[in-house]
């Protein structure tokens, strides 16, 4: 479990990263300094709140229990 939790956060932040490069320039152009900062904030944001809530109840389980629940968790509830 922690080895795909590392490797999906760190995919994320690998791709985050990208889109920060490839988009900086062209955003910061066309819409300014402030808020290329506060699209960017929004974008980690929801990110965070998304990763918050997808994680599963882990008091008093077995890592099997905590397997087969991670895998019933639905993107959108």
């Amino acid at each position: 479990i922690r080895a795909t939790v590392l490797a999906i956060i760190f995919t994320y932040a690998e791709i985050l990263r990208l889109v920060h490069i490839l988009t900086l320039k062209k955003i910061e152009e066309l819409f300014g300094v402030y808020t290329l900062f506060y699209i960017f904030a929004c974008i980690n944001l929801y990110g965070a709140i998304y990763a918050l809530s997808v994680l599963p109840n882990i008091n008093n389980k077995t890592v099997r229990q905590i397997e087969r629940q991670m895998k019933r968790v639905p993107i959108l509830k």
